[in-house]
């Protein structure tokens, strides 16, 4: 009788264990899906913080342009305002003459960096071909300009004013109307 109520104790305590182990990998596979729902809620709500963030931003640009009819202070809001909503070291906005050279009319730089606001920027690299994409809209970025497809002197251009990566949209304006490329 002893001999088999050991062999009794012994398939329950085996199947004890089996239904153990088995509860142990349910609830893993049940923590695996929920982190996997909680990083997707993540980053849903990741993405619902940048939407608001834009709409914060073009509503104090827009509060701007109603409060100001001055081009410069709404220019000066606008790069501050972009500056922050992208967490970058430095956003200008650029003017172009007629000869293709430019100034840097607005700027929000961090303290870190060297500003360049009103500077004068004479770029050959642009000018032989570059500027008709931009005058039709067209956006460009690269993450890093060492590893970009860029020209010597467009990359030294780029590394002159502290440049590692960069973002362009263009504003244009024809005849007084301002025209941009759908920004999304």
């Amino acid at each position: 009788q002893n001999k088999w109520l050991l062999i009794t104790i012994l398939i329950a305590a085996f199947a004890i264990s089996l239904v153990l182990v088995t509860a142990y990998r349910f609830i893993n596979t049940i923590k695996r899906i929920k982190d996997g729902e909680l990083e997707e809620q993540q980053e849903k709500t990741r993405q619902l913080n940048i939407e608001v963030k834009r709409e914060q931003l073009l509503a104090k640009i827009i509060n701007q342009i109603r409060s100001s009819l001055n081009l410069q202070t709404i220019l000066e809001t606008t790069v501050t305002e972009v500056r922050s909503l992208l967490d970058s070291d430095r956003v200008v906005v650029y003017q172009f003459s007629a000869d293709m050279s430019g100034t840097v009319v607005a700027e929000s730089v961090g303290k870190e960096w060297t500003p360049t606001l009103h500077q004068e920027i004479q770029d050959t690299c642009f000018q032989n071909g570059e500027v008709t994409r931009y005058q039709n809209g067209h956006r460009w970025s690269v993450n890093d300009i060492q590893t970009a497809n860029l020209t010597e002197c467009h990359r030294q251009l780029l590394e002159r004013f502290q440049v590692k990566a960069n973002l362009v949209v263009p504003i244009i304006c024809f005849h007084g109307q301002y025209i941009n490329s759908n920004l999304e």
